[in-house]
């Protein structure tokens, strides 16, 4: 009697076993059923009047160096795009309850978005390792990290204490507004400022994005701006050309009225002046080389500089 109680319980263990193995999420299965006949180049919509929403997300890991001179930025960044693929959905229960499934990016259709004031950009991942995430309901997710130089227009008139603004501009390159729509996310966290990790020169004081459209030859194109403030820290250049141009003033200021020798030459304030002329000449070679170059005018410091030079000659 023991020996068939243990028989029994064996079998439907065994049997429940077996019922959980046919009910496994299977992957394979949904992209199978999924992409029979699915076309990457078609847009993910059954009626082609229906507009692509497209939720997008650029995150800034860190400000790798701003080249004032050439006005450019490099960032380490990353792009999540979130959309929803008509032709890509299924009911979890004939899939043992799969909800998602992960796929290259590369084999769904995505919207063509493209950064406009991009100069050089470099892939992180491999294309063949870029995987995009696919919901049953069918929304499609994917994140694009990247390695990219931006086009930055400097302002420099009050350097070094000047402030930045750094609009990254991004939209769809072929696909109007008819057909596909950008939209910022709303989830972005409040303090996205203070998460990118800034260069040693400047402190990021705000990191903020617009939703814009923009017109082109009678099209219209959906486009996204990401605002990136940024504040220099001037404390190097107030200690090292602020300070010292200060003091080498008054030094010349007090030598312009040092009494003379009692045999009534003047070698004691030549020698000064000779010394402050070429004090300052060292320190406006530093201010040289360390100010932006711009066609906009002379910034702050290199005004400070002139006229101090000025008031020694």
């Amino acid at each position: 009697m023991l020996r068939s109680d243990c028989w029994i319980i064996f079998s439907l263990l065994l049997f429940c076993g077996q019922l959980d193995s046919n009910m496994a999420c299977s992957e394979h299965a949904v992209k199978k059923a999924i992409f029979d006949g699915y076309d990457s180049t078609i847009r993910s919509v059954k009626n082609q009047s229906t507009v692509t929403h497209v939720t997008v997300y650029t995150f800034i890991y860190s400000i790798v160096s701003i080249n004032e001179q050439d006005e450019k930025i490099e960032l380490l960044a990353g792009t999540t795009l979130s959309w929803t693929d008509e032709f890509l959905q299924w009911n979890p229960s004939d899939f043992g309850g799969c909800e998602m499934i992960y796929t290259l990016a590369s084999s769904v259709w995505m919207p063509d978005y493209s950064v406009v004031n991009l100069l050089e950009t470099e892939d992180i991942l491999a294309e063949n390792v870029l995987y995009a995430v696919i919901f049953n309901n069918g929304t499609i997710i994917a994140s694009l990290p990247l390695h990219a130089t931006l086009r930055c227009t400097m302002d420099i008139t009050q350097f070094p204490f000047d402030t930045q603004n750094c609009t990254i501009t991004a939209g769809t390159w072929m696909y109007t507004s008819d057909h596909v729509v950008l939209h910022m996310n709303k989830d972005r966290p409040e303090n996205a400022a203070g998460l990118i990790q800034g260069s040693s020169e400047f402190e990021t004081i705000s990191y903020t994005a617009e939703e814009h459209t923009h017109v082109d030859v009678n099209l219209t194109f959906s486009e996204l701006r990401f605002i990136l403030i940024l504040k220099r820290r001037p404390e190097y250049y107030v200690y090292v050309l602020f300070i010292p141009s200060f003091l080498l003033t008054m030094l010349c200021i007090i030598g312009i009225f040092t009494p003379t020798s009692s045999e009534g030459n003047r070698n004691e304030k030549m020698t000064l002046g000779l010394t402050t002329l070429l004090s300052m000449a060292v320190i406006l070679n530093i201010t040289a080389d360390a100010m932006p170059k711009s066609a906009k005018g002379l910034p702050l410091l290199g005004k400070e500089v002139v006229s101090i030079f000025h008031l020694v000659i």
